[in-house]
């Protein structure tokens, strides 16, 4: 019989798979934006402040996907067993194991840092952006 917290904690690696992307999509836009900065800077010469932010935004972006991608591989590395895992997370998690395997034995879910630096990020993002622009 499967357990109740392991269907939960797969739902959560799959919910923490899929939000991965949402920092994905911040480090993209956060290069484009230091992009922007980086040229309205070379010629206006607006403050070093808005590149910086730029550069931070994306660099959150960086962060918040690796700290989706980590909750979600420490959570499938507790309950691979479990029916309900999807076959492409497995194909992942033995990839992961083959590379790293010290590693992710190390691994802690963190599942309200994972949230709260994709909030983060995508709040830097937006300043910098409404900073660039104004």
């Amino acid at each position: 019989m499967v357990a109740p917290e392991g269907a939960a904690a797969v739902r959560t690696a799959v919910l923490h798979a899929r939000a991965r992307w949402a920092g994905a999509a911040v480090l993209a836009l956060g290069a484009v934006q230091t992009a922007v900065a980086a040229v309205v800077l070379v010629r206006s010469g607006q403050a070093w402040v808005d590149l910086g932010l730029s550069v931070i935004a994306m660099l959150s972006g960086l962060s918040s996907f690796g700290t989706h991608s980590d909750t979600a591989l420490a959570l499938l590395r507790d309950h691979r067993w479990h029916p309900d895992v999807p076959s492409v997370l497995l194909r992942e998690m033995d990839g992961e194991v083959l590379l790293r395997r010290r590693a992710l034995a190390a691994l802690r879910s963190t599942p309200r840092t994972a949230w709260l630096t994709t909030g983060l990020a995508v709040v830097v993002l937006v300043c910098a952006i409404l900073r660039t622009a104004w």
